[in-house]
């Protein structure tokens, strides 16, 4: 969330991670260079304004000044570190993947699933570029387009209470498949979290489907026109 200064940004802010999401979505691996920059500038203003938010609590000004310091600073990192945003957009693909999967979250952050995920994702998304950046680019593209919804479909409580979701897991292990289905496998205590999965996995799954069989499709006939 924002800082306590810009709270009543909010709406507009989350109006923008729909607009942002859905151009990621489905139009990630046409546009990348571009959302690189963006996703840097975001990076870095989010970084730089929580850092001048510590620093200097009561100035709204020092906040908005660090937050533009810092957006043009990581749009120039990933201008001149392209590869570094391709590894970084294949690891976050796979770190939210493997959140999702392990049930992660800030308070939880399953850092033996995670980080392996991250470095493995990364490593592909240079080996398998086209391929990576479609799926990254769809899925972080939903996920960024469903918390943006979500905010005006449930509120910021609900999204607070997204983020803090745990998994309940069984006390004891199971001794076979029937006890399992007796003991009942692993779910989230957030209600809203099942449904915001779906909404992502939908949405993610939409947006490599349009990605590969158009909007990326064409960026690269178009690459290979004579003339």
């Amino acid at each position: 969330m924002l800082p306590e200064q810009l709270q009543q940004y909010t709406p507009a802010a989350m109006a923008g991670l729909v607009v942002v999401g859905l151009l990621f979505c489905f139009f990630g691996y046409r546009i990348f260079r571009v959302l690189l920059v963006f996703a840097g500038a975001i990076i870095g203003a989010g970084i730089a304004m929580a850092l001048a938010n510590q620093q200097w609590p009561q100035s709204m000004v020092a906040t908005v000044i660090a937050g533009i310091g810092g957006a043009l600073a990581g749009g120039i990192i990933m201008i001149v570190a392209y590869y570094a945003g391709v590894f970084l957009a294949g690891a976050s693909f796979a770190m939210t993947i493997a959140a999702v999967l392990t049930g992660a979250t800030t308070q939880n952050p399953q850092l033996v699933a995670v980080i392996p995920a991250a470095i493995v994702g990364g490593v592909l998304a240079l080996v398998l570029q086209k391929l990576l950046i479609i799926l990254a680019t769809s899925f972080m593209g939903s996920l960024t387009t469903v918390t943006g919804a979500a905010y005006f479909i449930w509120g910021p409580a609900a999204i607070q209470e997204i983020s803090k979701a745990t998994p309940s897991v069984p006390s004891s292990v199971p001794q076979s498949l029937d006890a399992l289905l007796k003991q009942g496998a692993p779910v989230f205590d957030n209600p809203h979290l099942g449904i915001a999965i779906v909404w992502w996995l939908v949405l993610g799954a939409a947006g490599v489907f349009v990605q590969h069989f158009w909007t990326a499709k064409k960026k690269h006939e178009h690459a290979h026109v004579p003339g």
